[in-house]
């Protein structure tokens, strides 16, 4: 089943109906009796109007798929975006024939020349005019548009004045064509016809010269007289006035013009199926409605065009029944006289009555046959061409697609190649940087071998020295704790000569002497936890220098670990060698470093001392503290007898806790020489294993140079070995990325050549078909001479 489409451009846009759904509906509309032509479109809401304006030049070709006519070609006027979508209106060219005014006098000129030349004045082309009446002289002025005055030569000759689908002006009498067919039952969805009643049965056409009579090639003037010739006969007279006709004969014409034009006794309207090749000035053919008086051969004044989701593709066309007249005849509008009685037929008549019945008839279904030829004949063209149409298309689609497949195959074999030339590239960039890391390598250790002997030596020296250091520290240490002793001893005599005395005074004010003693002990604490607040800082700057002291002490480790094993050699045997100014440098560079790591670690443990020093004396202002709240208690005492069983209590409950202190003390001091002494015989026994071990480590680190030379060379024949693998697989690569461009050529090669093969082939079958077609068609033509139907 065919599918109605469409195909509409309005300035630079386009809508088809294969490739969306902007579209909601389409109308045209052409009428002889109307000035403008018009058209609507209405479009989905949305961006689809966007860019249409006012003046855009409109084509609209309407039809079914693979077969579209053009019906309109005009100009947008308005743009109107609604709520259901945005409206588009327009007129036909003829617009600028309404616009058009002006002034200009032809002399001797024929209506079609006339016609011609103010269409060109207008902007237009007027499309082969016939010449109708030639004029003496035809006057044009600015007091009416040129439409009007186009029109005006039009009704003088009895021509039709239209716009074709293709923007041309016609100008021409109506005369009957090849009629397009529409069938009740096939092609009519509604048919209406209505009789008409003429207003005028005489035309007499007043303005002609006394010269009229010597010929059309005499000057001319307007008759004083006002004589005129006249068509027809009869009461209601028409009377024609116009200063353009100026003899006999150019009146009779317009007479049987204007006659012509009064005599239209029948028309209608047809509503078909959408036919977009009938157009104004056409000659259709109704048959089969049921009403005989409705069929027949109509001209077509009005083609209306509508393409809507709810209706589909419909056209109405308006179709009125024209007569003939002939200039200088009297048309047969009289009243007819009476019949005489008809008599009976002789025998003769009778056979030849039956005998044109019979050819009559024979006549009629050979009109009807050739009818149904031609209707097939023009389906067969219209298959032919959509069948043509969906090869090309199909055609260029199947290239497309060839194409398509072609350029994504050599993008991917361009995007290979181009890959494989950075992976050489990369690959002859790394292989030449690793070979010169291990070049690098290999050099620098055996330089760094020389060095290490006398870096292990040097080590050991200042390993002794450091040794000897901690022994000294742990010395000072013990030094500083039997002196911290002895002075809490001394300090700690007078408070027990105290305590001793007071002891006798203490019981009566034990209760009162608590009290006090707890104020004592919330004054210590809170003097204990002010002095440790300021204590913890300090003590965290201890345990950082001492971590730096490690720090620094893992460096000389790990300086005595760069020098290679595999320098075993003692220091006389390093003397006796023979270095080079660059092996004499590196180890002076390192025995700086040990002696710059070795001189902070003496000035962190001095950071140390300084600090510990702190902290003991932040214990003696603890001891102070402590002495002033024994003062205190016993000034409390002194000033207030009532509390001094209290105060004595609270002296004696002091005396204990400093009694328990100093054991305390004794502890902590016996505590820090025992650490300090494990933390000596700890030391000493690393540095033993220390020595103990090099000689283990330096014969280790032989092996390990040797395994890893093995495994450099190793590497290296592996490095080779892989660099060609991948060269093979970059080869191949190549070799597939050539065969891949070489194959899409192939067969896009192929593709076109078939598509070609395919495309010369369905030449072939068009051109016999086309030929069978012109055959058909020349039967038809013979067989319509011998209807006489042509």
């Amino acid at each position: 089943m065919l599918r109605p489409a469409y195909k509409i451009k309005m300035g630079s846009k386009t809508f088809e109906s294969e490739s969306g759904n902007d579209v909601l509906s389409i109308s045209t509309d052409t009428d002889l009796r109307v000035p403008l032509d018009t058209f609507r479109v209405l479009l989905r809401p949305g961006n689809g109007a966007a860019g249409i304006k006012k003046g855009d030049e409109t084509t609209i070709e309407l039809g079914n798929e693979g077969a579209l006519t053009r019906v309109f070609t005009g100009l947008v006027d308005t743009v109107l975006p609604g709520i259901s979508g945005v409206t588009v209106t327009g007129y036909t060219a003829a617009k600028l024939l309404m616009e058009t005014r002006l002034h200009q006098i032809y002399e001797k000129q024929s209506s079609g020349a006339i016609i011609d030349d103010l269409a060109a004045r207008a902007g237009l082309k007027a499309r082969d005019p016939e010449d109708g009446i030639d004029f003496p002289m035809y006057v044009i002025d600015a007091s009416k548009p040129v439409y009007e005055h186009m029109i005006e030569i039009a009704s003088l000759n009895g021509f039709d004045l239209f716009i074709k689908p293709d923007g041309a002006v016609v100008f021409k009498k109506y005369g009957r064509s090849k009629p397009r067919p529409f069938k009740y039952g096939r092609d009519i969805i509604k048919s209406e016809v209505w009789e008409l009643t003429p207003q005028y049965d005489c035309v007499k056409v007043v303005g002609e010269s006394p010269a009229s009579s010597k010929g059309t090639d005499k000057a001319h003037w307007i008759s004083k007289g006002g004589t005129g010739v006249t068509s027809g006969s009869g009461t209601r007279v028409l009377v024609v006035r116009h200063p353009a006709v100026r003899d006999s004969d150019t009146a009779d014409r317009v007479a049987a013009a204007k006659m012509e034009a009064i005599l239209v006794e029948l028309g209608g309207r047809l509503v078909v199926l959408g036919n977009p090749k009938v157009a104004l000035g056409d000659t259709i053919a109704i048959k089969e409605l049921p009403n005989e008086q409705n069929n027949g051969e109509f001209e077509v004044v009005s083609v209306s065009h509508e393409v809507s989701i709810a209706n589909g593709f419909v056209t109405t066309i308006g179709w009125i029944k024209k007569v003939t007249v002939e200039p200088g005849e009297s048309p047969a509008i009289e009243t007819p006289a009476v019949p005489a009685p008809p008599k009976k037929p002789g025998m003769l008549e009778e056979m030849l009555a039956k005998a044109k019945e019979a050819e009559d008839a024979a006549r009629e279904a050979l009109i009807e046959a050739i009818e149904a030829a031609e209707e097939a004949l023009e389906g067969v063209l219209q298959e032919l061409q959509a069948a043509a149409s969906g090869v090309d298309k199909k055609a260029a689609e199947m290239i497309d697609a060839a194409g398509e497949a072609k350029k994504k195959a050599e993008e991917a074999a361009r995007e290979a190649l181009s890959y494989v030339d950075e992976l050489k590239k990369e690959l002859k960039e790394a292989k030449k940087e690793l070979d010169k890391v291990v070049d690098d390598a290999e050099k620098e250790y055996n330089e760094a071998r020389a060095k290490v002997k006398e870096e292990i030596d040097k080590v050991k020296a200042e390993a002794d020295k450091l040794k000897k250091e901690a022994e000294d520290y742990v010395r000072k240490a013990e030094g500083k704790v039997k002196e911290a002793k002895d002075k809490i001893a001394e300090e700690l005599r007078p408070v027990q000569d105290e305590v001793d005395k007071a002891r006798a005074e203490i019981a009566a004010w034990e209760e009162k002497a608590e009290n006090l003693e707890q104020e004592a002990k919330d004054k210590v604490k809170e003097a204990k936890d002010k002095i440790a607040e300021e204590l913890r800082p300090v003590q965290d700057e201890v345990d950082r220098i001492k971590g730096e002291i490690d720090e620094h002490k893992r460096k000389v480790h790990d300086l005595k670990n760069q020098i290679p094993p595999g320098g075993g050699a003692t220091g006389a045997n390093v003397q006796g060698m023979d270095k080079s100014a660059d092996t004499s440098k590196i180890e002076k560079e390192i025995r700086d470093k040990i002696e710059e790591a070795e001189g902070k670690v003496k000035d962190l443990e001095k950071q140390v001392e300084d600090r510990l020093k702190q902290i003991e004396e932040k214990k003696k202002q603890i001891e102070d503290k402590e002495k002033e709240v024994e003062k205190e208690v016993e000034g409390k005492v002194k000033e207030a007898e009532d509390k001094v069983k209290a105060l004595k209590e609270q002296v004696e409950d002091r005396l204990k806790q400093i009694e328990d202190k100093k054991k305390q003390i004794e502890d902590k001091a016996k505590e820090i020489e025992d650490e300090y002494k494990k933390k000596k015989e700890e030391a000493l026994k690393k540095y033993d294993e220390l020595i103990g071990e090099e000689e283990k480590i330096e014969k280790e680190a032989e092996e390990k140079l040797k395994e890893l030379e093995g495994k450099v060379k190793e590497a290296r024949q592996k490095l080779d070995e892989g660099v060609k693998e991948i060269q093979d697989r970059i080869d191949e690569a190549q070799k597939t990325a050539n065969n891949i461009l070489k194959d899409a050529s192939k067969a896009y090669n192929e593709a076109v050549k078939k598509v070609e093969e395919g495309r010369r082939e369905m030449a072939r079958a068009m051109e016999s078909m086309k030929s069978a077609y012109r055959a058909s068609k020349e039967k038809v033509e013979e067989g319509r001479k011998a209807a006489g139907l042509d």
